[in-house]
């Protein structure tokens, strides 16, 4: 009598450049399989590849057209004075307190820092604490080391002095927002590694952001140039993060 039992996966796939190309999954007898080939990590490497040259050509660009230059100036000074003058309308003391206490509680990171240290402190909290650091730490070099003197880009409240800024001026040049790439850095980070505490840390990196502009202390620009180069780091943070402890975790089982 032929055995009904479903037989095992084979290695390899029919088409595997298809099938682990789109998902690393193909099916088999009604059974879905994982195929244990190098085409999938190869593609991911391309991606990933492609990805660490495209970013940074993106963010030349980006800087190229927030220079201090007038040629440059020309096109992107005057929305941005524009929204900015608009945001002005909504202050509240509400509004005016959180984002005071939120530009000086990440001035330096502050806030991100601690919050990396208390994941630090738990077991199961430690991979996403290390993710967290080594994104701030990323910013710390590729931000405020890197794209702010090579852009030195002022800041609006610099030009327009007739503003009244309710926070002391903040240190540095203006591209791209230390606030925000830090921010979006350290959550998303922390977002790829834990889905739960990542959600509301995003929604905080969001608000943060915000508050940039409404303190009339950064232009759109600069906070989009944040948000991007704080995400990228954080997908690299938790890249890094997941290949060391796969390493570890190899090294353990052997």
């Amino acid at each position: 009598m032929p055995s009904t039992a479903t037989p095992p996966c084979p290695r390899w796939a029919s088409d595997p450049l298809a099938s682990c190309a789109r998902s690393g999954l193909y099916r088999r007898n009604g059974r879905f399989c994982f195929p244990r080939c190098n085409i999938a990590s190869k593609y991911n490497r391309c991606n990933l590849f492609l990805h660490s040259c495209f970013l940074p050509a993106g963010l030349w660009w980006v800087g190229r057209c927030v220079t201090i230059e007038p040629t440059d100036r020309r096109f992107f000074m005057p929305f941005e004075f524009a929204f900015l003058d608009w945001l002005q309308q909504f202050h509240n003391p509400v509004l005016d307190a959180l984002a005071v206490f939120l530009n000086y509680a990440g001035e330096h990171g502050e806030i991100w820092i601690a919050f990396t240290l208390l994941l630090l402190l738990f077991r199961r909290t430690r991979k996403a604490g290390c993710a967290m650091a080594t994104a701030l730490v990323l910013y710390l070099v590729a931000g405020d080391c890197i794209l702010k003197p090579l852009f030195a880009r002022p800041r609006p409240c610099d030009v327009n002095t007739a503003i009244t800024i309710l926070v002391k001026r903040p240190h540095g040049h203006s591209f791209p927002s230390g606030h925000t790439a830090s921010a979006f850095a350290a959550a998303f980070a922390l977002w790829l590694q834990n889905r739960k505490l990542g959600v509301p840390a995003l929604v905080l990196a969001a608000f943060i952001a915000f508050t940039r502009l409404y303190l009339y202390v950064h232009f759109p620009t600069d906070v989009l140039g944040g948000l991007v180069l704080g995400l990228a780091l954080g997908f690299f943070a938790s890249w890094i993060v997941d290949q060391l402890a796969n390493k570890s975790k190899k090294k353990q089982s052997v």
